[in-house]
């Protein structure tokens, strides 16, 4: 029997057909962080989610200018933070 998994754990598993240039642009992704398929992957989905939800929004536009504003404010703000 294995030890307890941690409460946080990345541990499910993908197995997914995707055509040529799904997969081209998969792993040209990957290649921009050393070769990390599952960075690229994780990426992916956390970029689908976010444009999913400003187009499933009930007004897209003002849905991509918060999340801009919000963007450039958290980038403002480590910004300041590796400054101090």
């Amino acid at each position: 029997m294995g030890r307890p998994r941690k409460p946080n754990r990345m541990s499910r598993v993908i197995t997914a057909r995707l055509g040529d240039p799904q997969y081209d642009w998969l792993i040209e992704r990957a290649v921009e962080e050393e070769g990390d398929m599952s960075w690229a992957l994780r990426d992916a989905v956390d970029a689908a989610q976010i444009f999913y939800d400003l187009l499933k929004a009930d007004d897209p536009p003002e849905a991509l200018r918060d999340f801009l504003r919000h963007s450039e404010e958290e980038q403002t703000r480590e910004e300041t933070e590796l400054e101090d």
